[in-house]
């Protein structure tokens, strides 16, 4: 530690003043694990922010921290802050393209953590014709209004002169922005694996049988489990869903091979005679291919899957007891993989280190989208400590979509 010279302070992040943003990351990232080793607990998220996210210059190279003299925050996102005016001017433009996502990104943590989690309601009308899949997750918010109210198809300039995403002092276009934000990050899940089947696997539209498997899962795809009845309501030929959430973080309800507790089916889905199930398998993927009853899946999805997270040699713990056994596992005759990511910088890592492990030469594999950017992203924004591709990232926000080729 050293002394803050202003006020004769201690402080941990004083001697990273001047430090770049990389080594600035990687700090407070290991100042809350050390934090954790020594307490003998996981901290909770309001701990974790403190030191993710303490008072510091918002200007890279710089990272003053509380306890200068001149220190002053912007009074428009209350999120970032500077060591001087000279700084805070400096930072202007830059600052000034993530300020009112970080102004979002505050109110939806401050709600959460007042009231709960809160989960919007979805439109529980199915279509009676297929739709396909959207631009991206605006339109079809935009599209599905339209439909409910009887209105026919969407125009882009329909979807343009729609406020949905605007920031603003006004209250009521607060809401709107909130709900929306709520709304994208609930069903971007069901909506990539939309936009995947639309693109990628033949006479998607007119599939009478399709599952599905989500690997790396937990409290993500866990929060409203009937979010993943949507995507039946958008494919009006199906008549059997299968759901599978696989993963070592699964909740703690989760059993080997085991199914959950009976969730309904909606009047709609029962009036036509669709089942869904949902199967959970806390565990490795490839242990779960090994357990009865296991049916290959026609799309498998990692979301936010974090593959280059952690350092790939003997010492990295989390990746010998992660993703370093389990990469080989995901590829398979006639599935199709998609893998996302938060950043584009996170999504280039992730695919190269898939590449790396997955036990498949690359000329078996076609390549059906690599590290774009997933138009069914979530748009609720979460503060990024490590500033890769701006103050905030998105769920899903990057995807790359890979298939082994028939004649392997």
């Amino acid at each position: 530690m050293s002394e803050s010279a202003e006020e004769g302070q201690h402080s941990v992040f004083s001697h990273m003043v001047g430090s770049s943003q990389e080594g600035w990351s990687e700090f407070i990232t290991s100042s809350v694990s050390l934090c954790s080793f020594f307490l003998g607990r996981s901290l909770s998220q309001q701990e974790k922010e403190m030191f993710l996210f303490p008072r510091s210059c918002h200007v890279s190279s710089c990272h003053s921290v509380t306890g200068h003299p001149d220190m002053v925050d912007c009074l428009d996102c209350l999120c970032v802050s500077y060591c001087s005016q000279e700084h805070k001017e400096q930072d202007k433009e830059s600052h000034s393209l993530g300020c009112n996502q970080l102004k979002l990104a505050r109110l939806l943590d401050r709600e959460e953590m007042m009231t709960g989690v809160r989960v919007p309601s979805l439109a529980p009308f199915q279509d009676i014709e297929y739709m396909g899949t959207s631009q991206d997750i605006r339109s079809h918010v935009v599209q599905l209004e339209y439909t409910r109210l009887g209105l026919g198809p969407v125009e882009e300039e329909d979807v343009e002169g729609m406020v949905m995403d605007d920031i603003s002092d006004d209250p009521e276009v607060m809401d709107i922005a909130m709900d929306f934000a709520l709304l994208t990050n609930l069903i971007t899940g069901p909506l990539t694996v939309l936009d995947v089947g639309h693109k990628f696997i033949p006479n998607f539209s007119i599939k009478k049988n399709l599952t599905v498997h989500f690997v790396g899962a937990n409290y993500f795809e866990m929060v409203a489990m009937l979010k993943w009845e949507y995507l039946a309501h958008r494919l009006p030929a199906l008549n059997r869903l299968d759901y599978a959430f696989v993963g070592p973080e699964w909740g703690e309800e989760g059993r080997k091979g085991g199914k959950f507790a009976s969730i309904p089916s909606c009047p709609d889905c029962e009036d036509v005679g669709r089942s869904i199930s949902y199967r959970e398998f806390r565990g490795a993927y490839q242990e779960f291919k090994k357990s009865e009853g296991f049916q290959q899946p026609g799309i498998l999805i990692v979301q936010n899957c974090g593959f280059a997270e952690f350092p790939d040699n003997e010492k990295s713990e989390s990746w010998i007891e992660g993703w370093a056994s389990g990469l080989g596992s995901l590829l398979a005759p006639g599935v199709v993989l998609a893998f996302t990511s938060y950043s584009r910088k996170e999504a280039e890592e992730d695919f190269d280190r898939f590449m790396k492990y997955c036990g498949v030469a690359e000329e078996e594999v076609d390549v059906l989208a690599k590290c774009v950017e997933n138009g069914m992203r979530g748009r609720r924004p979460v503060r990024d400590h490590a500033r890769e591709d701006g103050d905030v990232f998105y769920n899903n926000h990057f995807i790359s979509v890979l298939k082994t080729r028939e004649d392997q």
